[in-house]
């Protein structure tokens, strides 16, 4: 099994967890669906921190990457730009339907399944997506990839525990 083949899973599953939160209406379309790719005055910043996927970006920004390699990989993100914006605007549009929809209403299942295949539409296109930009990273590049994934996730539960110790949860008397 290459590298590539393990470390696209763990792009996969993160991006899953917030598609389903998104589908299930627990998070808006622009809080669950951020860093399509970079676009704008912020290019390779946009989306960083936030969403599921966090910042895919910000690895791809520690892998120093060549001039040859970013700029391959802005042109996939360029080329994938317009399938993520109709799927957002259709998403939208969906969640919008959905949000105004009691679950007893008739179309109510209709309309959570479309929220649900959008979802899945788009965890496709990334997936697809980030499959491109991993071709054109080289072997030492992929296998920096999982060290950082161990790093950031490390880094994060140490900002979760210090917030949560700063902030107890009442106790219920």
């Amino acid at each position: 099994m290459s590298i590539r083949d393990k470390i696209l899973p763990t792009f996969i599953l993160a991006t899953a967890v917030g598609m389903t939160a998104y589908a299930a209406g627990t998070v808006t379309s622009s809080t669950a669906i951020s860093g399509g790719g970079p676009s704008g005055a912020h290019g390779w910043h946009h989306g960083r921190g936030h969403g599921p996927e966090g910042s895919y970006f910000g690895l791809l920004h520690q892998l120093n990457l060549t001039s040859d390699q970013r700029t391959k990989i802005k042109a996939v993100f360029a080329q994938a730009k317009p399938q993520f914006e109709a799927l957002r605007t259709t998403q939208r549009a969906t969640h919008d339907r959905l949000a105004g929809t009691l679950p007893t209403d008739p179309a109510y299942a209709a309309l959570l399944a479309s929220a649900q295949n959008g979802a899945q539409s788009e965890e496709t296109l990334r997936a697809q997506t980030w499959g491109l930009v991993l071709q054109e990273l080289t072997p030492a590049q992929l296998a920096q990839i999982p060290g950082l994934l161990s790093a950031r996730e490390e880094a994060w539960a140490a900002r979760k525990a210090a917030w949560q110790a700063q902030h107890p949860v009442p106790v219920a008397q």
